[in-house]
């Protein structure tokens, strides 16, 4: 989507001013019980592992905002794949700029993270709200473009052109943007909106926001900023960037929204724009709790590795309690099955090349191990391992796919016994598994392999 400038009156007369935060969150739900869960696993993983491990494993989600906000707008091809390595720490940051070729799209990248590198430190600092932080925070994130692409209307016919973009500066052409389908999204007009920015963040600034749960006001702060589109170009990630700041406040961590998730992303966009907020905070939920989850599968994994204790928490302590518009969630279940069957087969073969011990996999249809308020779904399996030649040795792990009771808590629950519970909700797995999900799940379990071998050299000694 480019900005369309057009002298068409009537489309500055369509545009909507922001509501204020008591208007535009209230009757919306915002239970962080989840991601609070999560970011509790991660304290105590501080004992075992070191402050150092947690803040490096905090700060690739930096470096994964930064990677995926540019990706998001198509000024670079999608780095999901280099992303989640960075997150997993497969990779580090510097090594992912050097295997994109293009030196634009490098300076890019790296002027993002010096964003979040600036939005850190305004978290850390405490430093309020302001016009001038907000241009501040648009010049950095796009730092290193110096041109955009832009429609015009020109004797009827539409022309695109380059032109170069002012940083840390309002708009001064309306920058309304045609859609695929050739309709015009309105932004705010130019002459409305220092005004509209203004309130903004005399709205920012209000207590009733101040102290409001972060993912509402993380949710608010991108809305207002997408809806008045105060720049000629790098809103979108202005938005992102500056809707990090609550999120790295609660859980340091920002918002990152993965390029795969485009389409539910700008979705739920399009209903907040039409009045219904309730999908949007609902999505930022969802990807923060995940984004969380991937840091906690790298922390244990890291955990396992060094053979030392890893977490107590039991499977519901993973359990989040948001609710879920997916509508099929058997038939995620199900898919979650074959993936976890798939996922299985492939770290059990890489396992068995890797290692000394074997591992095999079972169907196991039998095996239906009672969970409190869950229901097995889907055939089971059962992992087996040994010592190569040393058969009276084998330790079995049974795995299960189990869907929530509770019809007002739409979740999969994955359960081994060897180690706490990995929660999924249905929309992470359908229409279609999301990248995000099946790193989780291969991290998951390289976690239970590393615990069964672990528990198995202890049972020989």
């Amino acid at each position: 989507m480019a900005p369309l400038f057009t002298n068409d009156a009537d489309l500055d007369d369509r545009y909507t001013p922001i509501q204020t935060f008591e208007q535009w969150s209230t009757g919306i739900a915002s239970d962080e019980q989840n991601i609070e869960q999560v970011s509790q696993t991660i304290t105590s993983l501080r004992t075992t592992l070191g402050e150092s491990r947690i803040q490096e494993a905090l700060a690739n989600t930096l470096d994964a905002a930064a990677l995926e906000t540019g990706a998001m707008e198509g000024l670079y091809p999608p780095t999901v794949g280099l992303t989640l390595s960075v997150l997993n720490g497969v990779i580090n940051f510097e090594a992912v700029k050097r295997k994109i070729e293009d030196e634009t799209q490098q300076r890019l990248i790296q002027g993002q993270r010096l964003a979040y590198d600036l939005a850190l430190d305004v978290m850390a600092r405490q430093q309020p709200f302001s016009e001038a932080l907000l241009r501040e925070l648009h010049a950095k994130v796009c730092s290193f473009q110096d041109f955009y692409t832009v429609h015009t209307e020109l004797d009827g016919q539409i022309v695109s052109q380059q032109q170069k973009l002012p940083k840390g500066v309002y708009k001064s052409q309306s920058n309304h943007v045609m859609l695929a389908d050739g309709s015009v999204h309105n932004y705010a007009p130019v002459l409305e909106t220092p005004n509209e920015m203004q309130r903004f963040v005399s709205e920012l600034q209000k207590e009733d926001f101040r102290q409001s749960p972060a993912i509402l006001q993380s949710a608010y702060i991108h809305h207002c900023l997408t809806h008045i589109h105060p720049f000629a170009d790098g809103n979108g990630r202005t938005a992102r960037l500056v809707a990090s700041i609550p999120l790295l406040a609660k859980w340091s961590v920002p918002l990152v929204i993965f390029s795969d998730d485009a389409s539910d992303y700008f979705a739920v966009q399009n209903k907040a724009d039409k009045g219904d907020n309730q999908p949007f905070v609902a999505f930022l939920n969802t990807i923060t709790f995940d984004l969380l989850s991937i840091i906690v599968g790298r922390l244990r994994l890291t955990a396992a590795e060094d053979a030392s204790t890893m977490s107590t928490a039991n499977a519901s302590d993973l359990v989040n309690s948001y609710k879920d518009a997916a509508t099929e969630i058997e038939t995620a279940a199900t898919r979650l099955d074959s993936l976890l069957a798939a996922t299985l087969a492939k770290k059990c073969e890489q396992f068995n090349a890797d290692t000394s011990v074997v591992v095999t996999l079972l169907n196991s249809s039998v095996v239906r191990v009672s969970l409190a308020g869950y229901r097995p779904s889907g055939q089971g399996f059962t992992v087996q391992m040994f010592l190569d030649g040393v058969s009276a040795s084998t330790i079995v792990n049974n795995i299960q796919v189990n869907i929530a009771d509770s019809d007002d808590a739409l979740q999969i629950l994955l359960q081994s016994k060897s180690q706490p519970g990995l929660a999924v909700s249905p929309d992470r797995v359908y229409p279609r598994p999301k990248q995000m999900l099946k790193v989780q799940l291969e991290t998951w379990i390289d976690e239970m392999l590393l615990s069964m071998r672990n528990i198995l050299h202890e049972k020989l000694l």
